[in-house]
């Protein structure tokens, strides 16, 4: 019995040192064969039970656990008739909602938009420096202000107060 379970081990490695593949450069980094696969498009909430996506021009919040849908929390046309949600990203308490538009491309990487905040709580929708072309607004883990480039200067502002 013991020979039995010697040649079965013995099986088993041989055959994955065989099985083995190299790593090519190439497979890295050109071929991607070992590039993550990721599912882009929605954004988890903080109740660990819905998530968000954009779908319609309209940012839906679904049920997690079944998949449907929950209720519609922003609605581009609330906005304007003819404004297009291009992005978008949560504050970290959920009340706020940055938005994405009109963006223009500039490199490979980068671009200026137009980014404008929703206060949920409020229903109101208020432009990030009076709609001008910005970079990189992002908002800041305590959910309380957003940072933004404007002309290579770094600027914040505080979400509450508008300053």
């Amino acid at each position: 019995m013991r020979l039995f379970y010697l040649l079965t081990t013995l099986f088993i490695f041989s055959s994955q040192l065989i099985s083995q593949k190299e790593i090519t450069l190439e497979d890295i980094f050109k071929n991607g064969t070992f590039r993550t696969q990721g599912v882009p498009g929605f954004n988890f909430m903080q109740d660990g039970r819905h998530y968000t996506a954009l779908s319609d021009n309209r940012i839906v919040q679904y049920d997690l656990t079944t998949g449907k849908m929950v209720e519609v929390l922003l609605d581009a046309r609330q906005i304007a008739d003819d404004y297009k949600i291009e992005n978008y990203e949560f504050t970290f308490d959920e009340r706020y909602i940055v938005l994405r538009s009109k963006t223009n491309r500039i490199y490979r990487r980068s671009y200026t938009a137009e980014y404008v905040v929703y206060d949920r709580k409020k229903e109101r929708i208020r432009p990030i420096d009076n709609l001008n072309q910005i970079s990189y607004a992002t908002v800041d883990p305590s959910g309380q202000r957003v940072a933004f480039v404007k002309d290579n200067d770094l600027y914040y502002q505080h979400l509450a107060s508008k300053k």
